[in-house]
């Protein structure tokens, strides 16, 4: 299960790459290269935002960490299930 889901991020980010090099060679102006690093940095956030969600659920079982890092209220509804 775990390493299915870091898998499936795995191909979404090389997709992503993959797609933003083609991009890139496409239109080379001064605001679509910034426009674009932006997008990346973004995207970037993103993923790393994505991993450590991954990380913090197959590794913490405290209720008291998802409440204070992912939900609002119920976190102990999370560890149940």
């Amino acid at each position: 299960k775990k390493i299915a889901l870091i898998e499936f991020y795995k191909k979404i980010y090389i997709s992503y790459l993959v797609i933003e090099q083609f991009d890139i060679k496409t239109d080379l102006t001064s605001t679509t290269i910034t426009s674009i690093l932006i997008n990346k940095i973004c995207t970037y956030r993103l993923i790393d935002y994505m991993y450590r969600i991954l990380i913090l659920i197959f590794t913490q079982t405290e209720a008291k960490l998802y409440k204070t890092f992912i939900f609002d209220s119920n976190a102990s509804k999370v560890i149940e299930k």
